[in-house]
């Protein structure tokens, strides 16, 4: 039986009047208050389900924290996290969507100054020394959706050719998705075992961390729509390839959620039923994980709500609201 879209949005809603339940006058989140992590992606998941105002205030709290150089990674007590360059583009992306253009377009030029001057990539965080840096898979991708919010296409344009580089320059094609280069270029094959899923995505084995394969459709697919130029749109429906040849946990994951948006984004744009079927096995699977409360738990890492901290449930519940939001977006608007 086929899963109505208004059940989404619904899910969402529920995940959202949780986070609410702890939102302070101040605009600060209860038990993260000293965190961005518990913040970061309220902003724009409040503002797609028409919480506004709540997001403004979101906005003012975290206004007191963006540094002079346009970056948020600062709040009181918040280590300085490997993903900061991440964090960096989601806030940009959710405060130019509320119109905080004071944070949007200072927090932008924070990221163009971070972007390689010659392949377009951008690195996981900023250090001291250039040359440290790694170029990272999922921040560029996420860069491309923070660019564009902001009209930055050309900046979009050049983080995709880097994604489309690494796509074609893969160490291991046929077996492994490789996420991370030096800021020189060199690939990074070689790393701690438990640090295997920063690095890869491996095609044979379950377990994975999926939502790599999702940022990367849903910016190619933007990019498309930002230009009209099929090639961006080719590129977005190879990558939907390279999850289908997963294990079948791949639509099965906390992590999955990112592929459901972005196959919801190629329903959108192609109408076509693979895209559609994929859409709703993840988000069907978002319903059925979804606590009575209204969150998401990362499992095995934390078993219930009072098991896993305040600003991991914020981060993980408010991301996944806002993916079926967009699901369901997607899937009203396919053709």
């Amino acid at each position: 039986m086929k899963i109505d879209a208004g059940k989404f949005i619904d899910s969402a809603q529920k995940g959202i009047q949780w986070a609410l339940s702890l939102l302070k006058e101040n605009g600060s989140f209860c038990g993260s208050e000293g965190m961005l992590l518990g913040h970061y992606k309220a902003i724009q998941a409040l503002a797609t389900g028409g919480f506004v105002r709540e997001s403004e205030r979101i906005t003012d709290f975290l206004r007191s924290f963006i540094s002079e150089s346009g970056d948020f990674n600062i709040l009181p007590g918040d280590p300085h996290p490997l993903t900061a360059n991440y964090r960096n583009s989601w806030l940009c992306w959710g405060a130019h969507t509320i119109g905080a253009y004071d944070l949007s377009v200072h927090g932008g030029r924070f990221l163009e100054l971070a972007q390689h001057e010659g392949n377009g990539g951008l690195p996981a965080r900023c250090e001291k020394q250039k040359h440290e840096q790694n170029i990272d898979w999922g921040t560029t991708g996420c860069a491309i959706i923070a660019f564009l919010a902001l009209g930055k296409v050309t900046l979009a344009l050049k983080a995709g050719e880097c994604l489309r580089e690494m796509l074609d320059q893969q160490p291991e094609p046929e077996s492994a998705l490789y996420l991370c280069r030096r800021w020189s270029g060199k690939w990074i094959t070689s790393f701690a075992p438990g640090e295997t899923t920063r690095f890869l995505v491996n095609f044979g084995r379950p377990g994975q961390i999926y939502w790599y394969f999702g940022i990367g459709m849903a910016a190619f697919g933007k990019l498309y729509l930002a230009t009209g130029d099929r090639k961006w749109l080719e590129t977005a429906v190879r990558i939907f390839g390279l999850a289908e040849k997963c294990a079948p946990d791949v639509y099965q994951s906390l992590t999955s959620a990112k592929v459901g948006w972005g196959a919801s984004v190629l329903y959108r744009l192609t109408g076509e039923k693979r895209f559609e079927k994929i859409t709703l096995d993840v988000g069907s699977y978002l319903l059925r994980t979804q606590t009575d409360e209204g969150v998401w738990i990362r499992k095995p890492q934390f078993n219930s709500i009072n098991d896993q901290p305040i600003p991991n449930t914020l981060d993980t519940t408010l991301e996944r609201c806002l993916w079926l939001y967009e699901m369901a977006r997607g899937l009203e608007r396919g053709t």
